[in-house]
């Protein structure tokens, strides 16, 4: 008997999280937009008051902090959403390479995190496909994990991206 879990909701958390994390994307570009615009005027001797440096420092910190919850709620619910997805694999075939455990530790294991979260991906991917397939259930063409490929190169640039620009932010 298959013990499949609904991944629905979850999905549709992640859906508006991601949506929650362009949203604030935006708000840091803007944000930043300002406060380069302050340090120029500042270059160019234009006088600033101090409650403009106050408000600018007072905007920056608190789009960068919801910034960080943002990211946070991010991965959680990415991973919530990985996760299960595994663990009804797993009640569907009867070997996958890995635990759902691995499905949520494997992004917080050091090196590790670099490459088995896309394996495992991979492997949700191609069974996915192998048993739509096998079952006629409408898909006709082997489906193009390659943009996986690209995916996973773009999340590992930009964490170690954010991973830099975060140590440039806390030596300010």
């Amino acid at each position: 008997m298959d013990r499949f879990k609904s991944n629905q909701q979850r999905a549709k958390i992640a859906g508006y999280a991601f949506i929650a994390f362009i949203l604030i994307s935006l708000l840091s570009i803007v944000s930043y937009v300002f406060q380069y615009k302050l340090l120029l005027d500042a270059e160019n001797k234009i006088t600033i008051s101090t409650q403009q440096w106050e408000y600018n420092d007072l905007r920056v910190s608190i789009v960068y902090y919801v910034f960080l919850a943002v990211v946070l709620f991010c991965y959680t619910t990415f991973i919530l959403l990985f996760r299960r997805a595994y663990y009804n694999q797993e009640q569907k075939f009867d070997r996958m390479e890995f635990s759902n455990g691995w499905a949520a530790g494997a992004w917080f294991v050091p090196i590790l995190n670099f490459f088995r979260p896309y394996q495992m991906m991979q492997e949700i991917y191609i069974n996915a496909e192998n048993y739509l397939v096998n079952n006629d259930l409408g898909v006709k063409n082997k489906l193009r994990y390659q943009l996986m490929g690209w995916w996973w190169a773009f999340w590992v640039i930009l964490s170690i991206l954010s991973r830099v620009f975060s140590q440039l932010y806390s030596l300010r």
